[in-house]
């Protein structure tokens, strides 16, 4: 019966060169002379196979250079990472597969390790850890990190704040993410807020030329005046330097800013007028008994701005400084047609100075409505009476016209005037200069054509005349 070890014996002596089975070695001899036969064979045959054997780097499964020994892929890779974590100040990690696979001597140069480096850095995706701005659910701008993107946002509210006395809030939903991203995708400071404030678009430049109103800056680009000074922070539109830069909106913001302040201010009040009647007084004649004088109180006031534009303005308190003192005015109310024509006398001023050159009543199978009283162009006409002034202008044949109501249905009429010197809804006192005797209109020369009317009906004026 063979020995136990015999099934593993036998096919070694059969890998047994043939001088072992016929040298005069013992047996433990010849299979110890078989292995190391077998190694030195091992290690010497595949040398000459080996020469001239290199490494591919491969790239998400594609090759992109050839190296001579896999420490050129450490010293590239370590090259990218070192100017990478340079530029960006940061710690940048490489994201697709990078490995080296043999491959025999191309016939192409051998890349050294910044050659690898400079392929590697154009080939492959390199991601850095950075912060996203989200707004709503979308990223609109990535940061370096997270104290950066703080910054950006408060510098967003401050300068939407009033001198730092303002509730400030976003009027989207706000949040900060930390994501990895590709480094040519990451924004300084600057930019990112640019970002924010200008959709992207960024906001025009304009150098400030001699003669530029902030008015018309804003109209040549179509932009409000409330807009282009949010965007300029401090300036002062009465005075612009001539040669400075100003920032013009043109965006539309991706992050819009709510602003709550207070606001005191001193407000006049203006005085109210009592009007009372006074029976010794004509109608249409007034006379202050007292001046007025305005109050003035402090109003604080909670204003709502979007984007530095105010909104709304609510008041939230008032403080009485000085009260208002009431004017008062007395008002006639006596009629001036005191007297009838049976009794004589009237109560109306003469108009102009100077004698009737035509009478009222017909006058070559017309009526005439009125009075003519003749004088030199340019003589003064004042009012028979107080009242108010309800035309002033040209009225067909009369020429330049004043009419003037003195209340109980009473108007008198001041024609053919070469000046007017009142306007309609004017009140004027008993003999205040109206206008100037001239012949305008129908007329054969200069003359006051004087009418009194009672309830539309022309009377003869020659009954209420002193």
């Amino acid at each position: 019966m063979p020995p136990p070890h015999s099934r593993f014996l036998f096919p070694l002596l059969a890998c047994l060169p043939p001088y072992a089975y016929v040298s005069n070695l013992p047996l433990k001899e010849k299979i110890r002379c078989t292995i190391f036969l077998c190694l030195f064979l091992g290690l010497v045959l595949p040398l000459p196979a080996a020469w001239g054997r290199a490494y591919g780097v491969e790239v998400n499964g594609q090759i992109v250079g050839y190296v001579a020994h896999p420490g050129v892929l450490r010293q590239a890779r370590a090259v990218v990472l070192n100017e990478l974590r340079a530029r960006l100040g940061q710690e940048v990690r490489l994201a697709d597969a990078v490995r080296l696979v043999p491959a025999r001597m191309p016939g192409e140069e051998l890349l050294g390790a910044n050659a690898l480096a400079e392929l590697l850095e154009r080939s492959c995706r390199w991601e850095a850890l950075a912060t996203g701005i989200v707004v709503n659910g979308r990223t609109v701008a990535l940061v370096r990190d997270t104290a950066t993107a703080e910054r950006v946002l408060e510098r967003l509210k401050a300068q939407y704040s009033e001198d730092g006395d303002a509730t400030v809030r976003f009027a989207e939903d706000v949040a900060l993410v930390r994501v990895a991203a590709a480094p040519e995708a990451i924004w300084d400071e600057e930019r990112a807020l640019e970002q924010l404030r200008y959709g992207g678009l960024g906001p025009a430049r304009h150098v400030v030329g001699p003669g530029d109103t902030v008015w018309d800056i804003a109209r040549a680009y179509g932009v409000a005046v409330d807009d282009l000074l949010a965007s300029n922070a401090g300036l002062d539109p009465g005075r612009l330097q001539v040669g400075s830069t100003l920032l013009i909106p043109t965006g539309t913001p991706l992050v819009n800013v709510v602003a709550f302040h207070r606001e005191t201010v001193r407000e006049r009040l203006d005085f109210p007028t009592e009007v009372r009647q006074d029976a010794n007084l004509y109608r249409g004649q007034r006379r202050v008994l007292r001046e007025g004088r305005p109050g003035w109180e402090e109003v604080t006031y909670e204003v709502l701005s979007y984007n530095g534009r105010e909104q709304q303005r609510r008041v939230v308190a008032r403080k009485l400084l000085e009260p208002p003192v009431g004017r008062v005015v007395a008002e006639g109310t006596r009629s001036w047609l005191v007297a009838s024509r049976g009794e004589g006398g009237g109560r109306l001023a003469w108009p102009t100075p100077g004698g009737v050159s035509s009478p009222f009543g017909r006058r070559g199978g017309r009526m005439h409505t009125g009075i003519d009283i003749g004088g030199t162009v340019g003589n003064p006409v004042v009012a028979a009476e107080a009242g108010r002034v309800i035309m002033a202008g040209w009225y067909a044949g009369y020429g330049k016209v004043v009419d003037i109501a003195h209340g109980g249905g009473a108007v008198t009429r001041y024609a053919h005037l070469s000046t007017i010197l009142v306007s309609e809804g004017q009140y004027v006192e008993r003999g205040q200069l109206i206008g100037r005797l001239g012949s305008t209109g129908h007329t054969t020369g200069p003359n006051l054509h004087f009418e009194v009317r009672i309830n539309g009906t022309p009377v003869n004026p020659l009954q209420y005349l002193r």
